[in-house]
Formats: C-alpha cells, sequence, structure tokens
C-alpha cells in the first residue's frame, strides 16, 4: 500500500496503551508486556503482511517493558483501517490486550484462523439517539444471550444470533414491556476450548465466562456476515435508546486490575453509550466506581454491595437479589415456614441501593426446568452433571422431566403462571 512507503514512525508515549488517534493523519500504538525485551508490530493487507516495524522501549523512563510509536502519514487513517496488526514478541504472535475489534474469530464456534488486531476510526452516527436514562426503581430488566436468543429458525430474524439479529427483536421486546435489556457477555471472549493436541475443539464456552478474553473488543462470532462487531453493536445501542430503552453489560473480569477494569468500563460507556454494567463479586472496590467522573453517572449492578449513599438522587448500585430467587422458589413449591421470609423479601429495603429480583436467570434453572426437575440433569453438554447450582429448590410436579400426564402439565402451567405473579 503507498501510505506505507510513505509513512514516519516517530517514538511515542507510554499511554493510552493500545491504539489511539493522535491528530488527523498520526495515531500511536502501545503495549506493555511483561518481562519482555523487545517488541516487533507486523501490518497485514488481504492477509499477507505488508511491514514489520521495530517499536521503542521507554527503558529511559524505567519501563524496559512498554512498547510504544507513533506512525504519521498523509491519509494514514483511512489506509490503515483497511489492515490488520499483531505483534511479536520473544518469536511468538501477540495481540493486543487493548484491541479494539479481531478478525479469525469470526464464526462462532468454529476453529480460529490468524487472529489479529482490526484498526477502528469510523466516526459513528449517534444524531437522533434521544437517550434517556431509567432509573433503577422503574427498570422492568430482561436477560439474555446475544447469540441463544436469536439463533433458532424460531426467532424469524434475518441474522439469527447476531446483535443485528438482537435489534430486530427490539418491537418483541417492548411488547413484553421490557425497557432495560441486560446481555450475558458480548465481549470477544474465546469460546473454543481446545484439546491438548492445540487442533481440536473439545468444549464451547457458550457464556463467555472465562480468564481468556479481549475486553475491549465487540465478539465478532456476534456479528453479520461481513459487518463490523462494533458498528453492529453501536446500531443496536442506538436503536434501543430511540425506543426509550436502555443497555446493561454483564462484564466478567479474571485477574484484571482495577485501573484495567476502569479504562474498560469508560470505554463502553463512552463510546458505545452503554447504560451500566453488571460485575462479578470482588473485581472491583466500590470506591473506584464512586470516584469516577464516567462510572458514578452509571447504574452497577452486582451480587452484594454495602449500603451507599445515593449520587445525583439516584440510586448507583444495583443488587441482584439471589436471595429473592430462594425464597420464591421455596414459597412457590410449598415449602413448611416459608411464608414469613418470602414476606420480608416484599418489604426489604437497602439503604442507597436498589434490587433486582428474579426468580430464573442464567445460572440454574429456567422457568421450564423449575417446574419439570427435582434436580439437575446436565449430562448432555460434557460437564458429566458437574456444573451449575446443585440447589434449584424445585419441584417437578410429579414426574421428572418430560410427560404427558394431564395432571402434571396442568400443574406445571399454574405454577409457571404463579411464578410470573410472584414476580411481578
Amino acid at each position: 500500500m503507498a501510505v506505507l512507503q510513505q509513512i514516519k514512525i516517530n517514538k511515542g508515549k507510554a499511554f493510552p496503551l493500545g491504539i489511539s488517534k493522535v491528530g488527523e493523519n498520526e495515531i500511536q500504538i502501545a503495549i506493555w508486556h511483561p518481562g519482555a525485551s523487545a517488541c516487533q508490530l507486523r501490518l497485514y493487507y488481504d492477509g499477507k503482511m505488508q511491514k514489520k516495524i521495530s517499536m521503542s522501549s521507554l527503558k529511559e523512563m524505567g519501563m524496559e517493558d512498554v512498547f510504544s510509536i507513533r506512525l504519521q502519514g498523509e491519509n494514514l487513517l483511512q489506509e490503515i483501517e483497511q489492515m490488520e496488526y499483531d505483534f511479536v514478541i520473544h518469536g511468538e504472535a501477540v495481540l493486543d490486550p487493548y484491541v479494539r475489534e479481531i478478525s479469525g474469530r469470526d464464526k462462532f464456534g468454529k476453529k480460529r484462523s490468524k487472529e489479529r488486531g482490526r484498526f477502528i476510526f469510523h466516526e459513528f452516527d449517534w444524531s437522533e439517539e434521544n437517550w434517556e436514562k431509567i432509573s433503577v426503581k422503574d427498570m422492568i430488566l430482561y436477560q439474555c444471550h446475544v447469540r441463544g436468543f436469536t439463533k433458532h429458525n424460531s426467532s424469524g430474524v434475518k441474522a439469527p444470533g447476531t446483535f443485528s439479529g438482537m435489534q430486530e427483536k427490539i418491537p418483541y421486546l417492548k411488547e413484553l414491556g421490557v425497557n432495560t435489556l441486560l446481555l450475558l457477555p458480548i465481549y470477544d471472549f474465546n469460546e473454543c476450548l481446545m484439546e491438548q493436541d492445540g487442533t481440536t475443539i473439545s468444549k464451547i464456552n457458550y457464556w463467555g465466562y472465562g480468564k481468556e478474553a479481549y475486553y475491549f473488543a465487540p465478539k465478532s462470532g456476534y456479528a453479520s456476515v461481513g459487518s463490523s462487531a462494533t458498528e453492529e453493536l453501536k446500531s443496536l445501542i442506538k436503536c434501543l435508546h430511540q425506543n426509550g430503552m436502555n443497555l446493561i453489560l454483564d462484564m466478567y473480569f479474571d485477574g484484571k486490575s482495577p485501573r484495567f477494569i476502569v479504562q474498560c468500563l469508560q470505554y463502553y460507556a463512552l463510546e458505545f453509550h452503554v447504560d451500566g454494567f453488571r460485575l462479578n463479586p470482588g473485581c472491583i472496590e466500590e470506591s473506584w466506581i464512586q470516584n469516577d467522573p464516567v462510572l458514578s453517572h452509571l447504574k452497577i449492578l452486582g451480587v452484594s454491595w454495602g449500603d451507599q449513599e445515593e449520587t445525583f438522587g439516584q440510586e448507583k448500585f444495583v443488587e441482584m437479589n439471589d436471595g429473592f430467587l430462594i425464597d420464591a422458589r421455596r414459597y412457590l413449591k410449598s415449602d413448611e415456614g416459608q411464608t414469613e421470609n418470602f414476606y420480608r423479601r416484599f418489604r426489604e429495603q437497602r439503604k442507597g441501593v436498589g434490587q433486582v429480583h428474579y426468580v430464573t436467570h442464567n445460572n440454574g434453572f429456567t422457568l421450564r426446568d423449575l417446574i419439570s426437575y427435582d434436580v439437575k440433569h446436565n449430562e448432555a453438554n460434557g460437564e458429566k452433571n458437574l456444573d451449575g447450582t446443585e440447589y434449584n429448590y424445585s419441584w417437578n410436579c410429579g414426574v421428572e422431566g418430560p410427560t404427558r400426564r394431564q395432571t402434571v402439565l396442568k400443574m406445571r402451567r399454574k405454577q409457571e403462571r404463579n411464578a410470573f405473579v410472584m414476580l411481578l
């Protein structure tokens, strides 16, 4: 490419890490790889490597394993968006931990091709978004999995299993009365768990919880064929906001520093207009959120928070109330002595902390399971029935699993309605 022949290479700074736009025709590329003594940037076009550039270490500042350069050239941003990149460190290909989009992961559950980062500089058109924040007390929350929600042909969407397919279902969600969507992990996690030979897929990490993930990159496998995951996710969020709805993302951070977590959440809030996040327990202290100018304005869902002061007259921290789930299920199946517990759940209030109530969610039984089984049966997924919670507080209504017995089916239908009424 002509731009690579004219490119100027200058020394960069330590921060920000990842890819960042410096000017109209200049970008910075920076990476921290603990223990590395040298690093090279590789640029690709149409799958072929076009240029290899040695990156400068910041050892004079005491950061010998931080590498950074700045690239400058006429029409650089337009040209480089057609390219891909990775790094070579100690002879191995390395992806940018801050990569914004990944190629080679476009097909969910399929063996990877060459994985490389994409350059994303295109400005998204947020005009006529009509973005309004929904208060915690007014949320009607719908939790779902992007792929699972529309992958089956019964969903009737044009692009099943994608962000675009999810966007097609917004009228259906509005008809249900939903005003806030909670999406299970949408960042680019590695769903393909490999055998020891490294060539055979042993299992699929369907949910997205795990250590191997690129948190800044929307999942390429959730984009339509030939589409950008970044653009498609932004289009979904804009459409949600145009329909008076909000979006919360489930973010599961494993072994990441508070600084990294804050940077990632800020990125989704500012770049994607996300309304809040559900965080896994213990990944970050409340003070990091309370004292941040961006995150302090968002809804933060978690399993357990201490008492909080309301911020800007709103509850910011929201508790996913598993206690309600347990007591509601035990009351539903008529366990002894549950009336008082269930009554207390209706009256319970926390200082400065909102609460999300539910009878089922992604961990454990679905509602159909809850009225069909006394114990879990996860044999078919390759986990030998070892995954999932052991305590589902369920009742099979007289027969374990599928049945044609009308008395049992009648009771199950009644219990499903009872569960909905209790929740609403």
